[in-house]
């Protein structure tokens, strides 16, 4: 049967009750088998209103042959069952039961998202779910969860943002790094990215240039999180659109050279825009016959390629219009700024 993992989180009343008998409830269904536990870790509430008390989280996993939308079914009825009232985001919470992993399954629909997105940069998730299954490949990024946790431990605070509109990733950034305080990491030479026609000298230059400017930057502020407007990695998708065969060969050696030196982000934003999205949604449901794509999607598929398992790093994706990005990005930051104790 598919193997499943479950985060528990408790901060009101007497938590380790709540978490006990959450468990409890959870095996009490049909088809449901036990194969592990963590031990519960202490940790600082994340986002939502102040005064809150600290939580106290664990991971669970399971067997089962239930579906997962009958398997959350089962979780949300635990929650009811055990006073969880859901009038406040990020608010305080008798149990809080979410599904992280059921298997290598890949689902998005309304209900319900696996493997769950907040998952590889969530410290109080990642810790106790190394502890039961440290191996366990996330199915998207092809990480295992203690390679995402080291991840959270590298002493690399370096936040990259990416995505089809340049020019919006750039202002985002900007935005971002203002609102939260942050390091901005900028490019000033962006523009150079979506220019048509370069030639492969200028794209060595390029990749040459960016690397040397996170290399230079990067590291500086280990307390405090710099903000890139730009992921080295994007010279690789967009030079794949001008040169030839025989040119992108070349490309692609001093990539592979350089590769092992470029300082990935601990955490790269990928941005989309509901032009983007629409766009995707006309060019999927045609024949590959009648598909035509602008340089803004060309560029979006080559990036697609690129953070495609194996990842080169954790990929969060998030939408560039969403009025809570702001707020989630915080979350984010105070996520991978954040420490968990073991419960006393």
């Amino acid at each position: 049967m598919p193997k499943c993992l479950i985060a528990l989180g408790s901060n009101l009343g007497n938590r380790q009750h709540h978490l006990d008998e959450a468990v409890k409830q959870l095996l009490a269904h049909e088809n449901i088998r036990f194969l592990a536990r963590s031990r519960p870790i202490t940790t600082n509430p994340v986002g939502g209103p102040t005064g809150q008390d600290r939580f106290l989280n664990e991971v669970v996993m399971i067997e089962t042959d239930r579906t997962p939308e009958s398997l959350l079914e089962c979780a949300q009825q635990v929650e009811h069952l055990l006073g969880r009232v859901r009038n406040q985001r990020w608010g305080a919470r008798t149990i809080d039961i979410d599904l992280l992993m059921v298997d290598q399954m890949i689902v998005h629909n309304s209900l319900l998202q696996l493997p769950h997105p907040r998952m590889i940069y969530r410290r109080f998730v990642l810790q106790p779910a190394t502890e039961v299954a440290p191996q366990l490949e996330h199915p998207l990024l092809g990480w295992s969860l203690s390679r995402l946790l080291d991840n959270l431990n590298s002493p690399v605070n370096y936040l990259a943002f990416t995505g089809s509109d340049a020019n919006r990733t750039q202002q985002f950034a900007h935005t971002v790094a203002e609102q939260l305080d942050l390091n901005l990491l900028t490019d000033a030479q962006n523009a150079t990215l979506h220019q048509a026609g370069q030639t492969l000298a200028r794209w060595l230059e390029f990749l040459d240039h960016r690397h040397e400017l996170v290399a230079s930057q990067t590291g500086k502020t280990r307390e405090q999180f710099t903000v890139a407007d730009f992921w080295t990695n994007e010279v690789l998708a967009a030079c794949r659109m001008d040169l030839s065969a025989p040119e992108l060969q070349i490309f692609q050696q001093r990539w592979n050279e350089l590769k092992p030196k470029i300082t990935q982000p601990k955490l790269l934003i990928y941005l989309t825009t509901p032009n983007s999205d629409r766009h995707a949604k006309q060019q999927s449901s045609l024949p590959n016959t009648d598909r035509v794509m602008t340089r803004e999607a060309r560029f979006s598929a080559e990036l697609d390629k690129i953070v495609s398992k194996p990842a080169p790093c954790p990929v969060l994706r998030m939408h560039a219009d969403d009025p809570r990005t702001i707020e989630e990005l915080a979350a984010v930051i105070e996520c991978l700024n954040s420490n968990t104790h073991p419960a006393n």
